[in-house]
C-alpha cells in the first residue's frame, strides 16, 4: 500500500476510511512524500522486489515466501493471476463474522506433513501460526504487537520475534484466529 500511495496509484479510492487508514497503518507514506531522496531509495529498493521467494535446499526441502496465503497452483508462478493471489487474499474486512478457517480454507486444506514450507503474512495474528506445511509469521506488528521473521538455513527454519518499539500509535485490534480448529 505504501508503494500505491507514494505512487499515485489511480485504483486507491479516496475516502474517508482510506484518508484514515493511510494516517494510521502507512505513516510511513508522509516522510516519503516529505523526503524526496527517501522516496527515490524506497522505490528503488521496491524496484528489485519479487512477488515470491523460493529457498530450495533439495528435493526434499523448500520453502516459498509470500506476502499473502494462497491456493498452491499459485505458488511461485509469475503469471499475472498468480502473482496477484501471492500479494492478496480475500479481503477480512469484507466479511468480518467469517472465520478465517472458513474464509480461507485451502490454507488447511492443502496443509501437508511434509517439508515443502509455505510461509506467508497478511493475516495478522497474536503469534506465529503453523499448521503442518502452512505458516504465517504476520504477528500485527502494525497494531503494536511484535514484529515477527523466519530465518532459514540449510534444512531448519528458526522463529524470531521483536517487541513493538511505540514508535507509532497501538492500534485496537480484534484476532480472527487462523488454523482455529
Amino acid at each position: 500500500m505504501v508503494y500505491r500511495y507514494i505512487t499515485n496509484d489511480p485504483t486507491i479510492i479516496v475516502n474517508p476510511k482510506t484518508i484514515r487508514n493511510k494516517a494510521l497503518y502507512y505513516n510511513t507514506v508522509a516522510l516519503l512524500e516529505k523526503e524526496p531522496k527517501l522516496k527515490k531509495l524506497f522505490l528503488e529498493l521496491y524496484s528489485f522486489c519479487d512477488t515470491y521467494l523460493l529457498y530450495k535446499k533439495d528435493s526434499d526441502f523448500s520453502v516459498t515466501l509470500t506476502h499473502a496465503p494462497c491456493e498452491e497452483k499459485y505458488l511461485a508462478k509469475n503469471d499475472t493471476i498468480s502473482r496477484k493471489k501471492m500479494i492478496k487474499c480475500v479481503s477480512r474486512s469484507k466479511n468480518p463474522n467469517m472465520p478465517l478457517d472458513e474464509l480461507l480454507p485451502y490454507t488447511h486444506e492443502e496443509a501437508k506433513e511434509n517439508q515443502h514450507y509455505h510461509i506467508f503474512g497478511h493475516l495478522s495474528q497474536p503469534s506465529i501460526r503453523q499448521y503442518k506445511n502452512k505458516i504465517c509469521i504476520d504477528t500485527s506488528a502494525i497494531y503494536g504487537n511484535t514484529l515477527s521473521c523466519a530465518i532459514i538455513e540449510d534444512k531448519t527454519i528458526n522463529f524470531y520475534s521483536a517487541p513493538f518499539e511505540s514508535k507509532q500509535k497501538k492500534a485496537e485490534q480484534t484476532y480472527n484466529i487462523l488454523f482455529d480448529f
